[in-house]
């Protein structure tokens, strides 16, 4: 619980696109990188907390902004995919799942990682630790 009001709050003191107005200066492009990254982080990790504490809705609308900002990022596509079946949203996981696939194979020609094919499967399965928090926050 304290980490997830921990990155709550850091989230929250985030204003916009980091050092806003100064992307067009070559020597800054490196740290603005490592700080909208950290921010992704930030929220990735919120978006863990707020599923192991059965706030799945909360963890959808999270990974949808991280997914719509980073596309490749497989880590995240999975814990949507859980936060949408945890929601009673299966179909709407394993379409998820379909597209993912899609676009891995299209733009990158690969397979989706291991973790992202057994989360699948699981889902295909209905397997019921699927509905247990990952770890206590």
């Amino acid at each position: 619980m304290e980490a997830y009001r921990s990155l709550t709050r850091a989230l929250r003191l985030w204003r916009g696109p980091a050092m806003a107005g100064l992307a067009d200066h070559p020597p800054l492009a490196a740290e603005i990188a490592r700080l909208e990254e950290l921010r992704m982080s930030a929220t990735e990790y919120l978006a863990t907390a707020a599923l192991a504490l059965g706030r799945n809705e909360e963890a959808v609308a999270l990974l949808g902004g991280v997914i719509r900002e980073c596309p490749l990022r497989e880590g995240p596509r999975a814990g949507l995919m859980l936060a949408l079946y945890r929601s009673g949203r299966q179909a709407e996981a394993l379409a998820l799942f379909r597209t993912t696939r899609k676009m891995l194979i299209d733009e990158l020609g690969v397979e989706p990682g291991h973790e992202l094919a057994r989360l699948q499967q699981s889902i295909l399965r209905q397997d019921p630790a699927l509905a247990r928090p990952v770890l206590a926050v």
